[in-house]
């Protein structure tokens, strides 16, 4: 039952920060949105110290600069749920240092989506 609620309430967290305009979508967003996720999607297991903003990533659609700076691409201002995906993404680079994209990275992409946060992002 408690996954369940956890489920609803992912669901109910996408729904309310894809409200958003384009002019809603400054790093204070992004920094509220980190915390909301931390909060429902990792038991607040990441550091609440972590800066989340928009910034030049080059050809990349975020970085995460090692425990202390999540960085999405500005030009996802546009596309609000690309820029999510992105933030869960570099949110589970904090949560896994050093592991790359292999398979540990994998495992826990899909427990955040079969918890839900990624519904409503594609």
């Amino acid at each position: 039952m408690r996954t369940l609620a956890r489920r609803i309430r992912t669901f109910r967290l996408v729904g309310k920060m894809l409200r958003k305009t384009l002019e809603h979508c400054t790093n204070k967003w992004l920094q509220d949105v980190y915390r909301r996720a931390n909060r429902e999607c990792f038991k607040n297991r990441l550091s609440k110290d972590i800066k989340v903003q928009w910034g030049k990533c080059g050809t990349d659609m975020g970085w995460t600069l090692g425990k202390r700076l999540i960085i999405v691409n500005r030009r996802l201002k546009a596309w609000p749920r690309a820029a999510l995906m992105v933030l869960f993404h570099e949110m589970v680079h904090i949560r896994l240092p050093g592991v790359g994209h292999g398979d540990r990275f994998q495992k826990e992409m899909r427990r955040l989506a079969r918890i839900g946060a990624f519904r409503y992002l594609w």
